[in-house]
């Protein structure tokens, strides 16, 4: 038994649910831990794993007794399912469950998303059995033999989704590009205004596609100025897309946040990206984590004081002018095998 752990954002609870899955298909029980505060809180139910979900609240003097009462829960979802080994994703849900297994005695292993690492992960490093990275440059801040870098596992379907196909669903014809705009799970309110100027010039100046993921709150926003523009056979917009690897599999471009694990998933398809960290993440990890994606694969790296609609149009279409990278696309996700041979070393 395999107990997984991670969430709050997307960020945090994919990785964890693309190992899980994996490891439930090799016939190894898995069991899901999240919080009812996370996007897990109703994406779980599309998976068949067992899972409990903990009322768990960022970490202050105000919500001191009401984790600890968590931390109690915790506990006892750990000594009914006896797990042989935790793996942790990060995300506040990670911290009772890594204290029930520091007071279990059972082993964990951390995985870190981004090129900084994370509190917790920070926090717990010294007592894990293994620390994974999603970056390499991650090692260094733990500064001990037992980090190793992984990479960040992604679902499978980002390996068998047909290129083609989604190209023909969208209505897109004839290989012309397709720019994608992508603000993380919960959608960002600044590249959604900068897109929403930028797109429909770009757009009505060349014979682009572009598809839009919003978030929920600016969708009929972005939904508006798209029909304004009479730009929606061009310009398809979602408020999230469950099957983002359909999205990302057809573009060409994309603008995006640095999270470590859309910048892996951007990684699949070896997309050249314009990343436009968010300014008050932690310790600025997204500038790092796109600094690193753009030494690699390509593109540009912009601060928002730097994003501005003449700029960016032109960095697009100087992305699109040169976007063959030539290089050879992954078969399989090495990370999720990565972390099952680490796994199994303790089942």
């Amino acid at each position: 038994m395999v107990v997984i752990t991670g969430g709050g954002t997307g960020g945090h609870f994919y990785p964890a649910i693309s190992l899980a899955e994996s490891i439930r298909k090799d016939g190894i029980k898995v069991h899901y831990i999240g919080s009812t505060q996370g996007v897990e809180q109703t994406l779980i139910k599309e998976f068949m794993i067992p899972y409990d979900l903990l009322d768990i609240k960022p970490y202050s003097m105000k919500n001191l007794v009401k984790n600890a009462l968590e931390t109690i829960k915790a506990y006892k979802v750990v000594s009914r399912v006896k797990p042989s080994v935790i793996v942790g994703f990060g995300g506040y849900v990670m911290v009772p469950v890594i204290i029930s297994s520091l007071l279990k005695k059972v082993p964990f292993i951390l995985h870190e998303q981004n090129v900084v690492p994370g509190r917790a992960n920070k926090m717990f490093s010294k007592w894990a059995s293994k620390i994974t990275t999603g970056f390499k440059e991650t090692d260094k801040p733990f500064s001990n033999s037992r980090a190793i870098y992984t990479g960040t596992p992604i679902r499978e379907e980002f390996y068998s989704v047909s290129k083609e196909e989604v190209l023909k669903d969208y209505g897109f014809i004839g290989g012309k590009p397709v720019i994608l705009v992508l603000g993380g799970s919960k959608g960002s309110r600044f590249l959604n205004k900068i897109a929403g100027e930028v797109l429909p010039i770009l757009l009505s100046n060349n014979d682009f596609y572009a598809i839009h993921l919003t978030g929920k709150d600016d969708y009929e926003e972005i939904v508006s100025i798209c029909n304004n523009h009479k730009l929606s056979t061009r310009w398809k917009v979602h408020p999230f897309l469950h099957e983002i690897w359909n999205a990302i599999a057809c573009s060409n471009v994309v603008l995006t946040r640095g999270g470590g694990s859309v910048l892996a998933e951007l990684a699949r398809f070896r997309v050249k990206a314009i990343v436009v960290p968010y300014p008050y993440a932690i310790n600025d990890h997204q500038y790092y984590n796109g600094k690193s994606y753009i030494r690699d694969y390509g593109g540009f790296l912009l601060r928002e004081t730097e994003c501005e609609v003449v700029e960016l149009e032109k960095k697009i279409l100087n992305l699109l002018e040169f976007n063959s990278n030539g290089s050879k696309l992954p078969e399989k996700d090495e990370a999720t095998e990565t972390l099952k041979g680490i796994l199994k070393q303790y089942l």
